[in-house]
């Protein structure tokens, strides 16, 4: 199943134009961490496949990931957090995403996980952060996919997806890279709830 839906993203993602769901200052200020193959598209490319309704990120930041799912399904619900208030700066016309702060203990939400279609995790970067998210997770009867980015960022990253047992496949055409060329990892994780 996995492996499937690796190649149907792999497809997918090669079509899309990120100018097509960023403006373009941002496709800009992207450009130098590999367009052609930002995880952005693999972002779009889920969306448009599966049409998730009601998404979960965490790891808002300036909003970017969230404004290319809801470009790519406007009619989908998206709870978009971040730890800090500092981040959050996002244009209002993209109306079905929420965005807020849910604080270190993710004291929750808008939407939760038991009724997610579709978690993209983008967050703090290590490892501690996100085995409290898969836990909570993992807790709930979440199925479906989980998106991480940057699984192989660093040491602690790279520790929690090696000890994930859950089915997992990386996806690497699409992951960001380093300034010396090497991949900082896109893991995608199944749940069956």
């Amino acid at each position: 199943m996995l492996e499937q839906l690796k190649e149907e993203l792999i497809t997918c993602a090669s079509e899309i134009s990120l100018h097509d769901y960023l403006e373009p200052e941002h496709c800009h200020l992207i450009e130098p961490f590999d367009v052609s193959g930002h995880y952005y598209k693999l972002l779009i490319a889920y969306c448009k496949l599966k049409q998730p309704k009601r998404i979960i990120e965490v790891g808002f930041r300036e909003g970017w990931s969230a404004r290319c799912m809801s470009v790519a399904v406007p009619d989908a619900k998206i709870a978009s957090y971040d730890l800090t208030m500092q981040h959050l700066n996002y244009d209002p016309k993209y109306d079905n995403v929420i965005h807020d702060t849910v604080g270190p203990d993710f004291a929750w939400c808008e939407l939760s996980y038991d009724n997610a279609d579709f978690v993209f995790i983008d967050a703090e970067h290590d490892g501690t952060l996100e085995q409290k998210i898969l836990k909570r997770i993992l807790a709930t009867n979440f199925q479906g996919y989980v998106f991480w980015d940057d699984i192989r960022f660093n040491t602690p990253m790279s520790d929690f997806w090696k000890q994930i047992t859950l089915p997992k496949i990386e996806v690497e055409e699409f992951a960001t890279k380093k300034r010396d060329g090497s991949s900082m990892g896109f893991g995608v994780t199944y749940h069956e709830g």
